[in-house]
This record gives structure tokens, C-alpha cells and sequence, in this order.
């Protein structure tokens, strides 16, 4: 995927979610190919109310990048698409981060 890819909105890609999903984990259909090795599950995401949703069907995970002091981009993969999405989402939404090393 091109950087401006990376950049917009929305599902995009060809089967860039299904490079960092975990072989196994994701229900019928959903497994990945840990192409890039990230072992990404679906760990759903915790809503404001603190219940979790979409727990085992879906992965959330924040990036570094803030829209503004309320509002963070994030990454989202799905047992229903190969490909990944982006979106801003409310920080006190509760998703997965992941710490990479430079």
C-alpha cells in the first residue's frame, strides 16, 4: 500500500489486514498470514459504558498520530475484510496499543 493509501480514510488496501493478523484467532474466514509478523488479534475494543464489543470478531489499536486534545487516529481489522481501516476515534475509547522499536 502507497502512503497516501495508509493515509485515507475508511477500508483500503488489498489484503494489508490479513499480512498482521495472527493465523489463527479470527473465526472462520478471519485468520491472516502474519505475513509481517505484528500477531494481530481481535481484541474488540472497550467502549465508554466499560463493556467490551466486538471482542473476538474485530482488533482495535491506536496510532501515535492526534487529531486534536479529544480525538486520536486509529487502525481497525476485521474477521469480514482483508484489508485495514482507518478512522479518528474518541480517546477515552479504549483500543489496544502497540509499542514498536525505531
Amino acid at each position: 500500500m502507497t502512503k497516501a493509501d495508509a493515509d485515507q480514510n475508511g477500508w483500503r488496501g488489498t489484503d494489508q489486514g490479513n499480512q498482521l493478523k495472527t493465523t489463527t484467532g479470527w473465526g472462520s474466514g478471519g485468520n491472516g498470514t502474519n505475513a509481517v509478523g505484528f500477531n494481530a488479534l481481535p481484541g474488540g475494543y472497550r467502549a465508554h459504558n466499560e463493556v467490551f464489543i466486538h471482542l473476538g470478531s474485530d482488533g482495535y489499536w491506536w496510532s501515535a498520530t492526534e487529531e486534536n486534545s479529544d480525538m486520536a487516529w486509529c487502525r481497525i481489522m476485521s474477521t469480514a475484510f482483508p484489508t485495514i481501516h482507518r478512522a479518528i476515534m474518541d480517546k477515552q475509547t479504549g483500543f489496544a496499543v502497540r509499542c514498536i522499536k525505531n
